[in-house]
C-alpha cells in the first residue's frame, strides 16, 4: 500500500496536472495491470474502487475511474463497463456510455456505480450507472468493452471480441496475469503511474 497526492475523480475530463493536484482519496493501493491498449486505443481502467459506504469509507459510492494516455480524444460513446463477483457472469451488470461520450487526451472519467450511502463524502463523477451497481469491497472483476453484452451468463472468455481492459481483485477470477490483491473499504485499486502504465 501506498499513500499517494491522488490521482483523479474530480470534475469532466481534468488534464493530468490537474488531477493530480485534485484530492479523491487518502490511501490506494498500488498495482500494475497489464495493459491491452494500443496506439490506436489508450483508454484503460485506471482505478476500481468498491468500498462506497462502508465503515470507515472515505466515499458513499463505488466508482470506477479511466484514463486516456493518448494525444488525442477518444470517443467512447456505446463503450461499457461491465462487473461481476469474484466467479459470477458478465452482462447483467453494465453501463454503456451515451452519445458523445469521450475521454480527452491525457485525461481521466469518473463513473459513480451504484446508488449513495450515507457514509463518506460525494463521489465527484462525469457519469453516474442509471441502474446501481454495487462493486465489491473485497473481490470482483471490471471490464472496459466497446460495446455492450447481450444476456447476463457471459464468461470471460465472451469478453474477447470487444475487450479493451479489465480488472480482477481480490479472488476475481478473470484477471489479465494475476488479480490485484483484495483492498478495504478505504483503499481502491490503482494503475500504476497514475494510469499510464
Amino acid at each position: 500500500m501506498r499513500f499517494l497526492i491522488p490521482h483523479r475523480c474530480w470534475g469532466i475530463a481534468l488534464s493530468t496536472r490537474v488531477a493530480r493536484a485534485a484530492s479523491c482519496m487518502s490511501a490506494l493501493l498500488a498495482l500494475g495491470f497489464a495493459s491491452l491498449a494500443s496506439a490506436a486505443n489508450a483508454v484503460r481502467i485506471s482505478q476500481v474502487y468498491g468500498g462506497g459506504s462502508g465503515t470507515s469509507a472515505p466515499y458513499n459510492a463505488d466508482f470506477v475511474e479511466l484514463y486516456n494516455s493518448g494525444a488525442s480524444s477518444v470517443s467512447i460513446a456505446g463503450w461499457t463497463i461491465t462487473y461481476t463477483s469474484t466467479t459470477g457472469d458478465f452482462g447483467g451488470n453494465q453501463f454503456t456510455f451515451p452519445a458523445g461520450a469521450s475521454i480527452p487526451a491525457s485525461s481521466y472519467l469518473c463513473v459513480q456505480m451504484q446508488a449513495t450511502g450515507t457514509v463518506g463524502a460525494a463521489v465527484p463523477f462525469d457519469f453516474i450507472a442509471a441502474t446501481a451497481i454495487n462493486l465489491s469491497a473485497t473481490g470482483g472483476n471490471v471490464a472496459l468493452l466497446t460495446a455492450a453484452q447481450t444476456g447476463s451468463n457471459n464468461t470471460c472468455a465472451s469478453l474477447a471480441a470487444t475487450l479493451v481492459d479489465k480488472v480482477a481483485y481480490g479472488s476475481g477470477n478473470c484477471p489479465e496475469g494475476t488479480a490485484a490483491s483484495a483492498p478495504a473499504s478505504t483503499t481502491a485499486i490503482i494503475r500504476k503511474g497514475n494510469g499510464a502504465t
